[in-house]
């Protein structure tokens, strides 16, 4: 009789989970497919180029990726509004996925919701939909790399890269296995990253090796990344700038206690922020590749920061600790950066 009831309640409490993600989803995409177009630094570009495809019918892959064209043509024959609709595509995609892995692998679901709505909801869903989408695939190929299921790991890849090219990015990270974290590797890391970003001809001796053995929509991108260097386009980047220290504070104390924590995924999360870490302060001579890679290996954060509070006794003081950082991203996504205008 006991069990029953037990039973009874973990059924309540998981249709009660199911009940308000599905809420939240709902809402999160309401709002980013149906912003007003200019209220983000994107939206406008977007505009011009779904109207310039509907009216000239012109498809350039090496501009957009495949996704973006189809989604633009279906809108085209579906929506009163095509662009209404292809942002409606990509929220469904992006906000979706993401609130199915935070529902699956976060120990903290809707301390995750939180932290992923001030860390990377205005980012991903507001400006880089494209990256918010295929971002989304890689959270959720995460378990793929743990299993080593290499056929189902390629095909979400693939699909991640029909999203935004920058996902070629999440290839190599299959070979990181879930043991034992080699402490002092992943100690130096990021710490590594910071003595080559004061070589940069280092690093840009080695995109120019990855060019040559690149696929062309790679290859044209960098090589125009580094014409723009060239020409003066790209400021050098603060790499000690408060959020990615406050990141590689966070990197070493999970480091230092990384055999604390209770998930299955988190050594891989872990590994994963200081791949990112080292990205980028190693590219940071590169911003637009800096910050693009380093953001997109970042939604681990939505996962593996309230898993973190596992680690603590007192659990409360956690959760209010990272209440307050997640505000304050968001505060300076909002006010300092003003990714949203008012």
């Amino acid at each position: 009789m006991m069990n029953n009831k037990r039973e009874l309640k973990t059924n309540k409490n998981k249709n009660l989970y199911i009940f308000l993600f599905v809420l939240l989803s709902i809402i999160l995409i309401y709002i980013s497919g149906f912003r007003p177009v200019g209220i983000d630094n994107d939206s406008l570009t977007y505009k011009r180029v779904i109207e310039s495809y509907i009216k000239n019918n012109n498809i350039d892959l090496r501009f957009k990726e495949p996704t973006f064209w189809l989604f633009s043509y279906i809108s085209n024959h579906v929506f009163h509004n095509p662009v209404l609709g292809v942002f409606l595509f990509y929220s469904i995609i992006s906000i979706g996925i993401k609130l199915y892995s935070i529902y699956k692998f976060s120990l903290a679901p809707l301390l995750s919701v939180f932290v992923y709505v001030c860390l990377y909801f205005i980012l991903h869903e507001m400006t880089q939909i494209r990256v918010g989408a295929a971002s989304a695939i890689f959270l959720l190929s995460i378990p793929d790399i743990i299993e080593k299921n290499l056929s189902r790991f390629l095909l979400k890849s693939i699909l991640a890269i029909s999203f935004h090219y920058s996902a070629i990015i999440m290839v190599p990270f299959y070979f990181l296995n879930n043991s034992k974290i080699k402490f002092k590797y992943y100690l130096f890391l990021p710490i590594s990253g910071i003595l080559f970003s004061f070589f940069p001809q280092i690093m840009r001796l080695f995109i120019e090796i990855v060019i040559k053995f690149s696929p062309t929509f790679i290859s044209n991108k960098l090589s125009l990344y580094l014409e723009l260097i060239n020409l003066g386009f790209y400021n050098k980047i603060d790499i000690f700038n408060l959020y990615y220290s406050s990141l590689f504070v966070i990197y070493h104390f999970i480091l230092f206690n990384h055999k604390k924590f209770k998930s299955k995924y988190d050594y891989i999360y872990i590994k994963i922020l200081g791949w990112l870490l080292f990205i980028f302060y190693a590219f940071s001579f590169l911003p637009v590749l800096s910050f693009r890679i380093s953001e997109f290996l970042g939604l681990v954060l939505i996962i593996l920061l309230p898993n973190a509070i596992y680690i603590f006794k007192q659990k409360l003081l956690m959760y209010i600790v990272i209440l307050i950082y997640s505000t304050g991203i968001l505060y300076n996504y909002i006010f300092i950066q003003k990714l949203i205008k008012w």
